[in-house]
């Protein structure tokens, strides 16, 4: 950008364009100015130096009384006294005629201006000589425009020492550009340039040589307050910073906006932005870090809101003001600093978004009656745009908290999203950036456990028949293969090879495991199809062989899966089923009481529930909702049961499902590990707990050796007599429903590695019950039915 000095604007104060003025006005017919013509002419011989370029400005002084009248035309008297006006010296404006109010607003003592321009120095001078430019198009090359340039100063007010912002309307009706030499012609090209360009200095200095033109006469000026249009606007641009209303720096800004929208030097502002049952009170001071988005004392329940008078402000939606705070009119709690502490007046208003109450809009001063109607009227305009950026500033920061959540803990269970919300909120406040280090530790103390389990019985065993058959029926058909080979071309590698699948059938016959299935297919796979090619080249016998063999090989593991294939479809199926029956239940499970769920599944699923004070944001909690989770668990059960043997028939491979409850009424303490985004139970005591739970699925009876867990019954470990006796009382209620057969056991455990002394309780569920059958198939279309 080129600086003002680079526009050499030459200006000489005339009278002669006014004095021109006032000849052809009082020459009409219809002129009517109290004064003749005659009249002028001889009070303008007697100051004959006026009608010449003024340099001596002196003749100003000595000739007021003409000037004066001359003026006159221009400021009418009956405004002279309210209007800021005045003539000045066009380039830089130096004023020489100029109206009381102007004079004590805008000038100092040596008559120069006073403040600073607006926005900045260079585009005061740009918009200046821009006016220079659109004179000289318009005399001399007929190039008119429209542009509405006018001057912004900043002044400060004498009173309060805020800055008041003007406006200044430049009429450059009397200005006569004249040229020093021949006047240039221009091209069409060149008009065409200007026209497209007429804002743009750049381009008009490359093409008007401005230094060639001199501006005879002087401009009119009348300035006007804008201060609430310019600080509204200001407003405006602030606040699409997200940082406006949660950063120390923004608050202040905003701060000082509104102590020159208002007219109030000592004027304190303070946000209060609802989230959730919390509050956070943003001021200037209680942010003091850059990037800090909250600090730790700005942050209150929202209850402490109730009974208060700020709550007139949200049953009214009007702005309220209390012109005295030094008695107890607020009702506020003296522990809770919701307002300054050197507050004497307020005004507050409520911030909206939608139709809902988002947040306030607090003013404090300490000065008694400060805030009047006048103010209330200036903040209800600038309230629409406070809202939208609170509003997005809340959003933006609970967008931190969740992305926080998200690196941190993964998915979180919408029933303890508030406790990690807590913690997310506490690791900001004693974080110095923008990320979170190190989380708040999360724990829950006096925690139940209620564990289930619907395994798939020996799957195990199942998956390696699975395997043993499958590698069986591969090395057999790679075998016969081989062994029509020898009768074609007796190799000793073929014999060698043909020895080796001989070897691996036979061991493989006697048992196979998951590890054995790798070196078995590195044989086929490395040593034997790769003879494949060489063998079809021996016959079309041995090429039939080979193609049945790919045929009934899987394309995506090269190796036959027929049975393995139909196991994990029958597991998969069984698993979807289940659990989708599991998430049904859920619906009530959550509707008894609001607990976290966590659900695992591999070869069956085994789920915990885990509930009690510590994990309930708002609820009371009572042991009757552990007792109703309880029931709900054998209800479930006998459900999963259900769904479990309609399905047998459809299966691929017949699977057995077997039912594992959990009974133990000791709470414990969960803490939540980031390390490997899971709970853990917390404490060397409580750690009892998971070693039981990782280890009773093994359990057998002591009499007989008898694996607890069976097809189609309930399991129900305990270790205490009050467990037995609560769950048994659940199991006489579901038997008096039909969903529970009459067959109820009482077996004590053989000792499990490190967990003495426990017993069970086995029932066996009713599949043929019409009750269990509706309940079912309800739960499973509608949602879950007590």
């Amino acid at each position: 950008m080129k600086e003002q000095q680079q526009f050499p604007i030459k200006t000489v104060l005339s009278l002669r364009p006014l004095i021109d003025f006032w000849n052809k006005t009082m020459n009409s017919s219809d002129a009517s100015w109290g004064l003749s013509g005659d009249e002028l002419s001889s009070r303008l011989e007697e100051a004959s130096e006026l009608m010449e370029p003024i340099t001596d400005f002196s003749a100003l002084e000595r000739h007021q009384a003409i000037i004066k009248t001359l003026m006159s035309a221009l400021f009418p008297r009956a405004f002279w006294e309210t209007q800021v006006s005045g003539a000045f010296i066009p380039v830089p404006l130096r004023p020489f005629f100029v109206s009381p109010l102007l004079k004590t607003q805008f000038l100092n003592s040596d008559g120069s201006l006073k403040g600073r321009p607006f926005p900045d120095s260079e585009t005061y001078d740009r918009v200046t000589a821009l006016k220079s430019y659109l004179l000289v198009l318009k005399k001399f090359y007929e190039i008119d425009s429209d542009l509405d340039l006018p001057l912004m100063r900043v002044i400060p007010d004498p009173d309060t020492g805020l800055d008041r912002y003007y406006k200044i309307l430049i009429q450059t009706k009397f200005v006569e550009p004249q040229c020093v030499t021949p006047v240039a012609e221009l091209t069409e090209q060149e008009k065409i340039q200007i026209k497209e360009n007429i804002s743009d200095l750049d381009i008009l200095s490359r093409i008007i040589q401005i230094e060639n033109f001199e501006f005879h006469g002087f401009v009119v000026a009348y300035a006007f307050d804008v201060t609430t249009h310019a600080m509204i606007s200001a407003l405006e641009g602030d606040l699409v910073d997200s940082s406006s209303i949660t950063g120390g720096s923004g608050i202040a800004r905003l701060e000082h906006r509104l102590r020159t929208l208002l007219a109030v030097p000592d004027l304190q502002a303070g946000i209060v932005a609802f989230d959730r049952d919390q509050a956070f009170i943003f001021t200037e001071k209680g942010v003091t870090l850059k990037n800090r988005l909250f600090s730790l004392s700005n942050r209150v329940p929202k209850s402490v809101f109730t009974g208060t008078r700020f709550e007139s402000v949200f049953q009214t939606d009007q702005v309220l003001t209390i012109s005295d705070l030094s008695g107890k009119v607020m009702n506020l709690n003296p522990d809770v600093p919701l307002l300054q502490s050197d507050a004497r007046s307020l005004l507050s208003a409520p911030l909206k978004y939608r139709g809902e109450h988002i947040g306030l809009l607090n003013l404090t001063s300490p000065h008694p009656s400060e805030f009047g109607i006048l103010h209330s009227g200036l903040i209800k305009e600038i309230l629409p745009i406070f809202s939208v950026a609170l509003k997005r500033s809340m959003e933006e920061f609970n967008s931190a908290i969740d992305r926080t959540i998200k690196e941190k803990c993964t998915a979180i269970h919408p029933s303890i999203e508030w406790r990690f919300r807590q913690a997310a909120i506490e690791s900001f406040e004693h974080s110095d950036g923008e990320t979170v280090e190190e989380f708040t530790p999360v724990v829950f103390k006096n925690v139940y456990l209620l564990y289930s389990a619907a395994d798939i019985q020996e799957s195990t065993m199942t998956r390696n028949i699975c395997i043993q058959n499958d590698l069986s029926e591969q090395l057999k058909l790679a075998g016969k293969i081989v062994s029509l080979a020898i009768r074609k071309k007796s190799f000793p590698i073929l014999d060698e090879v043909n020895h080796q699948i001989r070897d691996k059938i036979k061991k493989i016959s006697e048992g196979v495991t998951i590890a054995d299935e790798t070196p078995i297919i590195n044989l086929v796979r490395w040593e034997i199809e790769p003879l494949f090619p060489f063998l079809r080249s021996l016959g079309a016998e041995l090429a039939d062989s080979i193609d049945e063999y790919e045929k009934l090989r899987d394309p995506i593991t090269g190796t036959i899966f027929r049975e393995r294939r139909d196991f994990e479809d029958s597991v998969t199926l069984l698993n979807k089923t289940l659990s989708l029956y599991l998430e049904k239940e859920q619906c009530l499970a959550q509707s008894i009481f609001p607990h976290f769920f966590h659900k695992h599944q591999t070869d069956g699923i085994d789920y915990v529930l885990y509930l009690g004070e510590s994990m309930s944001e708002k609820l009371k909690f009572s042991e009757v909702y552990v007792k109703n989770l309880r029931l709900w668990q054998l209800i479930t059960c006998c459900g999963m049961a259900w769904h479990a043997g309609n399905l047998r028939l459809k299966l691929k491979k017949p699977l057995m499902i077997t039912h594992l409850v959990l009974a133990n009424f000791s709470t414990v303490s969960i803490r939540f590990r980031f390390d490997e985004k899971r709970f853990d139970v917390d404490g060397a005591y409580e750690t009892g707990h998971e070693i039981i739970r990782s280890r009773i699925d093994k359990a057998t009876i002591k009499v007989c050796d008898e694996r607890l867990t069976q097809p189609d019954k309930i399991a129900i470990v305990y270790s205490r007599p009050e467990e037995a006796l609560e769950m048994t009382r659940h199991i006489t209620y579901l038997q008096d429903r039909n969903f529970l057969k009459n067959d109820l056991e009482y077996v004590e455990l053989n000792d499990l590695p490190g967990v003495p002394g426990l017993r069970a309780l086995r029932v066996s569920i009713n599949l043929n019950s019409v009750e269990l059958e509706k309940r079912a198939i309800e739960t499973m279309e509608h949602g879950s039915l007590i």
